[in-house]
């Protein structure tokens, strides 16, 4: 009955998508390990934000980590998994991956070296 509508129904989920079961630290440990990021986040080549990460993307599973944070945004996990979702930020910062932490610093470090206005006659 309901067990079996729901196993067929969740058949691709990842763990991020038992948002209703995740407490804070483990959605950190699941975000920062870039485990099952189906609709979380976009990959260099643009593939998560459309939700397509194999092996927990299938067209029979359209619902998303995102889209379920979404739904029930008091849960613990949901706030992180939104925040997650967005553009990096030094408040989200701590839910990324090791290579994405430190690929943002870099840009950071960079940006801070650009003079705030491109000196006069420079064409961009």
């Amino acid at each position: 009955g309901d067990v079996v509508a729901w196993l067929e129904a969740s058949r691709g989920y990842s763990p991020l998508h038992h948002v209703e079961v995740l407490t804070e630290g483990r959605a950190v440990e699941l975000l920062r390990a870039d485990v099952g990021w189906v609709g979380v986040r976009s990959t260099p080549v643009g593939l998560r934000r459309m939700g397509m990460r194999a092996p927990f993307w299938s067209y029979r599973t359209p619902v998303t980590p995102v889209s379920l944070a979404l739904a029930k945004p008091d849960l613990p996990a949901s706030s992180l998994i939104i925040a997650a979702a967005g553009t990096w930020s030094p408040a989200s910062n701590r839910l990324w991956g090791a290579w994405e932490r430190a690929h943002a610093s870099a840009l950071c470090k960079i940006g801070y070296r650009l003079p705030p206005t491109p000196p006069r006659g420079a064409h961009l």
